[in-house]
């Protein structure tokens, strides 16, 4: 089953695009947390302070919180 035709949308070819952000280092790429979402991560194995998340007060991770989700 086909859900689109690539470049049907678009009068620009999106993958050059891409690539050429890529080689020029201006491709952003989203590290992955190898921690819990909070206030300390650890990214590529370096502890780092974390000012980007909603969870910048800790209480993602606390059981009370976990439980209530659940």
């Amino acid at each position: 089953m086909v859900i689109f035709r690539t470049g049907a949308c678009m009068s620009f070819d999106l993958r050059t695009r891409l690539d050429a952000r890529r080689a020029a280092h201006l491709y952003r790429q989203r590290p992955l947390l190898q921690s819990p979402q909070g206030p300390q991560v650890i990214v590529d194995g370096q502890p780092l302070l974390a000012f980007c998340n909603n969870d910048y007060m800790g209480l993602a991770n606390l059981p009370e919180v976990i439980a209530a989700w659940q």
